[in-house]
């Protein structure tokens, strides 16, 4: 049981990667950077939304949204516009080339998603979900998260900050 257990842990990291390497593909093949799918949507259906608003959302620092949102306008995927009640701050709208760079890696996001899934009967992939909320459930239970999505999403970016700092203090030391 012990070599299943090894064995299924190390389908699910190919798979992992795989996917990551396949959505770093789809996105570049849009036009984009790999995280830059999910900030335009969050616009597209946010439209007038600040920086703020979106760093909160996505769970990243202020200063990565406003590099993502200032390579965004650079390659005219969204515009921003001054707040007219704060002349500090900036409103975020996407343009028509980002709407359609962002429906592109979408549906090609989509397209990967059937593929890898191809051949599964309906029965299969509820089977299959079923199996993979349970890993979920119990990993999360097994490093005491309690909570939804937005829980393992909080934490995966505190871990990520956690490291940079852990590294920069490192550099300090040598």
């Amino acid at each position: 049981m012990r070599e299943q257990i090894q064995e299924v842990g190390k389908c699910l990291e190919k798979l992992a990667i795989l996917r990551r390497i396949q959505h770093h593909r789809l996105a570049e093949a849009s036009g984009l950077y790999f995280g830059q799918p999910p900030v335009l949507n969050y616009i597209i259906h946010h439209p007038g939304c600040s920086q703020t608003d979106l760093a909160r959302e996505m769970h990243v620092t202020a200063a990565s949204i406003a590099q993502s949102t200032k390579r965004l306008q650079k390659s005219g995927l969204i515009e921003k516009k001054v707040d007219p009640d704060n002349l500090r701050a900036n409103k975020l709208y996407v343009t028509q080339e980002g709407i359609a760079a962002s429906e592109q890696s979408w549906n090609q996001i989509q397209q990967f998603e059937a593929d890898t899934l191809e051949g599964f009967s309906d029965d299969e992939l509820a089977q299959l979900e079923e199996y993979l909320q349970r890993i979920i459930q119990n990993a999360a239970a097994t490093m005491g998260i309690k909570g939804d999505f937005r829980s393992i999403v909080e934490l995966d970016q505190q871990v990520f900050k956690d490291s940079i700092k852990a590294r920069k203090q490192e550099d300090r030391e040598v």
